[in-house]
């Protein structure tokens, strides 16, 4: 059977996109050796020209495949967010101010791979405990590892804003410490966040956050969740 042509153009088809990216010299454009050159469109034999003003090379089917395989496989990396996996009761604790009590409040946070074991999916269900008031709380995350920017990466939503917030950060000194950081608008404006994994052992981690505070030049820590592993 006779391959149809597929065109890959600038804007769609993400995941070949990035595997391409991945095997391009990012100072020349060069392929590197042994590598196909993949523009902005894909020409797979098999179909004659058929878009007006592109100009695409022949690739081989088993080369797309190659770097598809290669792109969809988890990294080194993947492996420290492992013993973030599971089930965890969660103990979260707020500060309203510098130096100030901390509120106390619990959940569970539901930690499970997806996409091939690329990213972890975290479903956190509690009550949140805030300026004396208490709200029920549901948040997702889902934390993964960018090999091509060789980043962390992590996005999170929940039920008490609208806003998406995402943050990335590249691997530390230490496996056991994942930190990414982002910014974030809030009613009282723009504010820079930072988001702290210390993993403990596979059966306890925390989760710091730091927040950024006007007229300070340091982030100040604002609050923390102590994780501690569900017996099955």
């Amino acid at each position: 059977m006779r391959l149809r042509k597929m065109w890959v153009t600038a804007g769609c088809g993400l995941a070949l996109c990035a595997a391409a990216a991945m095997w391009m010299s990012p100072s020349t454009g060069a392929a590197r050796a042994g590598a196909a050159v993949v523009p902005a469109s894909v020409q797979v034999e098999g179909q004659p020209e058929g878009r007006p003003g592109q100009q695409g090379a022949a690739i081989a089917p088993e080369q797309v495949r190659q770097m598809l395989e290669e792109q969809g496989k988890p990294a080194a990396e993947h492996q420290n967010l492992q013993p973030l996996a599971g089930t965890f009761q969660a103990e979260m604790q707020f500060l309203m101010e510098e130096g100030g009590q901390p509120e106390v409040s619990h959940g569970v946070s539901k930690n499970v791979w997806i996409m091939g074991d690329k990213f972890l999916q975290m479903n956190f269900e509690g009550t949140l405990k805030f300026a004396g008031a208490e709200f029920p709380f549901r948040g997702m995350g889902i934390l993964g590892f960018d090999k091509v920017a060789g980043q962390y990466t992590m996005m999170w939503v929940d039920s008490l804003s609208t806003t998406m917030l995402t943050s990335q950060g590249r691997p530390g000194e230490s496996a056991t410490e994942i930190a990414v950081s982002g910014s974030t608008v809030s009613p009282m404006g723009a504010v820079e966040m930072k988001h702290v994994f210390k993993i403990e052992s596979k059966d306890k981690h925390v989760l710091e956050f730091w927040q950024g505070a006007s007229g300070q030049k340091e982030m100040m820590k604002v609050g923390w969740i102590t994780y501690t592993r569900k017996a099955d």
